[in-house]
């Protein structure tokens, strides 16, 4: 049985998918894509900053609400906290339907754990980016800085009807999501002939964990090798357990995290879980040239997945997230070489020597605290994270 089928899920066929990196050549095409709309954009994002690039990708969308286009932005009310009243009033006066998702204080409730981290466009129900790149200059790159490292997915074909879908349903539209999944595809006998391609979310509040289990079945199921990239890297036990599995029965398994982060305290945590990665045959690399962002992993050359999605307790139960997984043996193999590239070049790998024998008992207890410190943190997030008691179990 094929690794794709081991997963589980429906695909849609007839699509095509590409990859694309953070920087210029990202926001560039973004901006072309809402240049080209003629009917409806659908806008989700953790992070608009009211900076040069969201500026910039403001006066597209003005110009397509101009045009007649039907523009709807939704942004997390916590992650665009810094976008101001006059920016807000620049995007409402323009016909553009805005929203904040979930504002943190309201009149009827206090929405603390729950955020929308989903990074998704969709024009004309036909295209989309999917991703884990935010509006703002440091994903672009700015004044000779480099931008952080962020991958996204551009899509074209039928799965833009589930994205529209879901875009829709997370603004408070009352469509049916399983309506339009129950007209899916299934997958070819022959997975591996045609590109597949798969919509996957997380809303623990809603029942929702798909991209978890998606993950969880394509490392059980890994068969040669593993790669993930993830910049704030914080598996449970279930994942650490499978991973470690995964190396001891002979699975080749890379992990790239970044040497640099925006957030300390989870870059030390993420170090505490080195040894016993390492130890069970992992390798570990640390990503140099900027802030690592992405949240990529590709399982035997064969599945890949790239989207919104960390690999961490705040993934799983208290944001809402969005990834697309692929098949398909050009899309992955382009992906994978990406990857070996970012190792050779951009990285360094982390060894006994140059990682485990020079830290010194301080620096361990530090690592030490700053995992119990995190996992302390997502507990309390997930507190404040209502739950509708369902949740499917893998």
């Amino acid at each position: 049985m094929s690794l794709l089928k081991r997963i589980s899920g429906k695909y849609w066929l007839g699509c095509d998918a590409s990859v694309v990196l953070g920087g210029v050549e990202y926001f560039e095409m973004l901006e072309e894509m809402i240049d080209s709309a003629k009917e409806s954009i659908h806008l989700h994002v953790y992070i608009y900053a009211p900076d040069k690039t969201g500026n910039s990708i403001t006066e597209a969308l003005i110009r397509a609400s101009g045009r007649g286009v039907r523009v709807f932005l939704l942004v997390d009310s916590f992650g665009s906290s810094d976008m101001s009243s006059n920016f807000e009033k620049k995007i409402t006066q323009t016909g553009i339907h805005f929203r904040y998702f979930m504002p943190i204080f309201s009149r009827r409730a206090f929405h603390f754990g729950r955020r929308m981290h989903n990074k998704v466009i969709v024009i004309d129900n036909k295209k989309a980016l999917v991703g884990g790149i935010n509006i703002a200059d440091k994903y672009r790159g700015e004044n000779g800085q480099l931008p952080w490292l962020d991958f996204a997915v551009a899509v074209t074909g039928p799965v833009c009807t589930e994205l529209t879908a879901i875009c829709e349903s997370v603004w408070g539209n009352t469509i049916k999501i399983s309506r339009i999944r129950s007209g899916l595809r299934i997958m070819p006998t022959s997975p591996y002939d045609d590109l597949l391609v798969a919509v996957r979310d997380n809303d623990w509040s809603r029942g929702k964990n798909a991209i978890s289990i998606s993950y969880n079945r394509a490392i059980r199921n890994a068969e040669r090798s593993i790669t993930i990239v993830s910049g704030y890297f914080l598996p449970g036990r279930r994942v650490r357990h499978l991973l470690k599995k995964a190396s001891k029965r002979g699975v080749k398994v890379k992990i790239i995290l970044g040497g640099l982060s925006d957030v300390g305290l989870f870059r030390f945590a993420s170090r505490y879980l080195y040894h016993g990665l390492m130890k069970s045959g992992a390798e570990i690399y640390e990503y140099q040239k900027s802030v690592l962002h992405a949240k990529v992993a590709v399982v035997d050359g064969r599945w890949s997945t790239i989207g919104s999605y960390n690999l961490n307790y705040i993934s799983d139960f208290n944001d809402l997230e969005l990834n697309i997984d692929i098949s398909g043996k050009a899309f992955t193999g382009g992906l994978t070489e990406t990857l070996e590239n970012i190792i050779k070049d951009d990285c360094v790998p982390v060894t006994d020597t140059t990682y485990l024998e020079k830290k010194s008992f301080w620096l361990r207890t530090r690592n030490y605290w700053a995992y119990q410190t995190m996992r302390l943190l997502m507990k309390i997030l997930n507190f404040f994270t209502p739950s509708n008691g369902k949740y499917e179990r893998d």
